[in-house]
């Protein structure tokens, strides 16, 4: 049969490491990493790209859910810039 692609493996134990992770990032630091990680991991090379969406995406996300929707998002590390 087929065999599942080594970086499907990968993929899945960088998502879980990070989600293992994602209540000590909290939930901006978390899309920001994953933003940044999977694509890198999948092979982009347009770094500056990358980069911008791994920041313009969560803030997008937080500016919807927080200051539109009203709803909170864990702070995680960012609590201590508080």
């Amino acid at each position: 049969g087929d065999e599942t692609p080594l970086i499907t493996w990968i993929t899945i134990g960088v998502l879980l490491t990070i989600v293992a992770l994602a209540e000590f990032l909290g939930s901006f630091l978390t899309m920001f990493v994953i933003c940044l990680t999977i694509p890198l991991l999948w092979g982009e090379k347009r770094y500056v790209a990358v980069v911008i969406y791994a920041i313009i995406f969560p803030v997008c996300v937080y500016l919807l859910f927080n200051k539109v929707l009203g709803l909170y998002f864990n702070p995680g590390l960012l609590e201590m810039f508080k």
